[in-house]
């Protein structure tokens, strides 16, 4: 997960800093630092973030 993608999916979710850090579980702070590229995103977080950005499947029948 690179900092230009998550910045990409977080606006494309609508959201601020603060909204997305809330949704993670993490501070504000620490969203602005993966999008500086100035923290690693762990890898959990980072397949959290792919779940929300894929979002709800929806069932077929």
């Amino acid at each position: 997960m690179t900092p230009t993608k998550l910045r990409a999916i977080r606006k494309r979710l609508g959201l601020t800093q603060r909204q997305f850090a809330g949704l993670l579980g993490v501070h504000e702070v620490t969203v602005g630092k993966w999008e500086a590229g100035m923290q690693a995103i762990r890898r959990t977080h980072g397949k959290l973030i792919e779940l929300i950005a894929a979002g709800p499947k929806r069932r077929t029948r």
